[in-house]
């Protein structure tokens, strides 16, 4: 009998998990760091609430992980201009920098799996994936 599929999603994401904060811990980040900074690269200037809502975290969480980001100087903040009560996010040089570096060390794991894998079965695991992504999704909201 075969294991159920949402046990084998589950041991897959909790080794690419592994993977993931394996390769990216010679940079310094934990893939929630790496995607907050993803996350500004693609979208530019962010708010706390922009990045609450994409990664649907508490507000608590999102400040730790900012405040680390900072401290790091990865990540500046400045008070909107709009609203000075909030505060605007923007990546800093040595943010951009270091993801550009850590962004290579994630496509070495993409290789691997190109390796693995003929083109046809990366298309349909893609596809599959995003449809599953577009059902759990939906589950948790």
């Amino acid at each position: 009998m075969n294991e159920p599929v949402s046990l084998t999603i589950g041991k897959l994401a909790r080794l690419a998990a592994r993977l993931f904060d394996r390769n990216l811990a010679g940079y310094g980040l934990r893939t929630s760091e790496f995607r907050f900074i993803g996350y500004m690269m693609e979208k530019g200037p962010v708010s706390h609430k922009d990045l609450q809502e994409e990664f649907r975290m508490t507000r608590a969480t999102v400040s730790g992980l900012v405040s680390r980001l900072m401290a790091e100087g990865l990540v500046e903040a400045a008070a909107s201009e709009n609203d000075r009560r909030q505060w605007i996010l923007t990546l800093s040089d040595k943010g951009r920098d270091l993801f550009s570096h850590a962004i290579g060390g994630i496509r070495k794991l993409d290789e691997r799996i190109a390796d693995a894998l003929t083109e046809d079965e990366i298309e349909e695991f893609s596809r599959i994936g995003e449809k599953l992504i577009g059902l759990y999704e939906e589950e948790l909201c």
